[in-house]
């Protein structure tokens, strides 16, 4: 169960933005991908981040199950100590793995998500406070909104359950804390330093991502919309 393939999507994710990168920043097209131009740099790097962040997660609630249920059997089985060694040498290495992602993706995930909910206050308040709007600009915000809406809860949700999944898997290793007998204290003594750790996943240090921020995002979203748009109305 040794995470090396999160290790080598990683590496696979940053040589292509690299790339992606270098086409916007040298006006040129990459001989990896002559499709990429200078305009569309940008908006591909933040779509394949997107999608990378989100194939990341998944592996890594696949992951965390993994360990739910190992150690589940384990403790319901009343295994010797030296028992969960391999368990606990696994679980630091995903917690290395996750905080090693939120180091290096949290900032870029963090103006994903601002873009995504400036873009989605922008056509909503367009949409519902211009009466004069044609027809075909009302479809065209209906679809950038609707993107902008999907990316954004693609990043929120995908972290948010991973967060979760994280958090009960070190709920349950702090159970294990209480098996460790004395004889195994450099065992106990290499979980406390795991748990220690803060792994969780976040938008640059700044948002822990769960439930909550998404509740609350859009809550801000509803109540500045309808603060602008009365005040337009009545000015």
């Amino acid at each position: 169960m040794q995470p090396y393939y999160i290790l080598l999507w990683n590496r696979v994710y940053q040589r292509r933005s690299l790339s992606i990168w270098d086409s916007c920043r040298l006006n040129r097209e990459v001989k990896e991908d002559p499709s990429i131009t200078k305009e569309k740099g940008f908006e591909n790097l933040m779509s394949f981040h997107v999608q990378s962040r989100s194939l990341i997660c998944s592996l890594f609630r696949n992951l965390f199950e993994h360990l739910l249920t190992k150690l589940n059997r384990k403790l319901e089985s009343n295994v010797l100590a030296a028992d969960f060694k391999d368990l606990i040498f696994k679980y630091n290495e995903v917690v290395k793995c996750l905080n090693n992602m939120d180091k290096e993706w949290s900032p870029l995930a963090f103006f994903a998500v601002f873009a995504c909910m400036t873009g989605l206050f922008r056509g909503c308040y367009l949409m519902a406070f211009y009466s004069n709007i044609t027809q075909a600009r009302f479809y065209s915000l209906l679809g950038f909104t609707s993107i902008g809406l999907w990316t954004m809860l693609l990043i929120l949700v995908s972290a948010s359950v991973t967060n979760e999944l994280s958090r009960k898997t070190k709920n349950l290793f702090f159970r294990l804390t209480h098996r460790i007998t004395s004889p195994f204290e450099e065992i106990k003594r290499h979980l406390k330093e795991c748990l220690t750790r803060e792994n969780r996943l976040t938008l640059w240090n700044i948002y822990i991502v769960d439930k909550s921020l998404i509740i609350s995002s859009f809550g801000t979203l509803l109540t500045y919309g309808i603060l602008l748009g009365t005040l337009g109305k009545t000015n």
